[in-house]
């Protein structure tokens, strides 16, 4: 680890990445340990990071995301529609994208809050938030939103042990389950990223919005057996993207409950 924590204490993680880059894999195993590192180095708040970091991970974040999608389009920002069996298939890429994408929302995430905490908020959180591939394409935002979307569909909440899968989306030939044993964390580290990422930011909760993104926040504030503490941090970004935001605050209060509760908690 000390040999890692040396390179990325002399800015050399761009130039080691792109030097394990292959052209058979969107993500090589040397990139995934090279990951693993980073967010370690990361999580220790050292302060000797390189300024470019945020923008190159946000680049390989979005990268990543996309390739994970069914569809080179992505996916509709009406929660469900356009998803078909067929795009409920599962790649056999897919557990190695969503292993570096878990690696590149949880460093990203480290880096914005070591940021707040040294005062540095706008100029990380600035990169974050607005590096594209390609000058026009999609943000983090984006992708975020988009590939939640997806594994929603692909994972559906599990209560009491039962898949709550809506009943427009036949289940696959094959369970996800079975080939995605270890996504437990994916869509909570999704959903920590965007909350982090709306966090007094007008702009950034309006794009949420307009990607169709409070919907799938909302829907995932309850309880999920597959997904460990996906509620708590569904309901702070929730929390989030209401903050201080009329539109977003009118557009949640035209959901209306289809089920009311007694004073013990009992449906009724």
């Amino acid at each position: 680890y000390e040999i890692f924590r040396n390179i990325f204490r002399l800015r050399l993680f761009p130039k080691l990445w792109a030097s394990l880059t292959s052209s058979e894999e969107i993500l090589t195993p040397h990139q995934t340990i090279l990951l693993k590192s980073l967010d370690a180095f990361l999580q220790s708040k050292d302060p000797s990071v390189d300024p470019s970091l945020p923008r190159v991970l946000s680049e390989i974040h979005i990268r990543l995301s996309k390739a994970a999608q069914p569809t080179s389009n992505g996916i509709p920002p009406d929660v469900g529609v356009g998803l078909t069996q067929g795009q409920l298939v599962v790649d056999s890429r897919l557990p190695v994208l969503i292993e570096g994408i878990c690696l590149t929302s949880q460093s990203l995430v480290s880096l914005l809050l070591t940021g707040r905490d040294s005062g540095g908020t706008d100029e990380v959180s600035g990169d974050v938030k607005t590096t594209r591939l390609g000058g026009d394409g999609d943000t983090v935002v984006d992708v975020s939103v988009d590939l939640l979307r997806y594994l929603d569909a692909l994972l559906p909440r599990i209560i009491l042990g039962k898949e709550q899968r809506p009943p427009h989306l036949p289940a696959p030939d094959k369970s996800p389950v079975d080939d995605l044993a270890g996504f437990s964390y994916i869509k909570r580290d999704l959903v920590r990223l965007l909350g982090t990422l709306c966090y007094d930011d007008r702009n950034i909760q309006d794009a949420i919005r307009g990607r169709g993104g409070i919907p799938l926040i909302m829907n995932m504030c309850g309880v999920d057996e597959r997904t460990p503490y996906l509620r708590e941090h569904a309901l702070f970004t929730l929390r989030n993207l209401l903050h201080g935001n009329e539109e977003n605050q009118a557009f949640v209060d035209e959901f209306k409950p289809m089920v009311n509760w007694d004073q013990t908690g009992n449906l009724i």
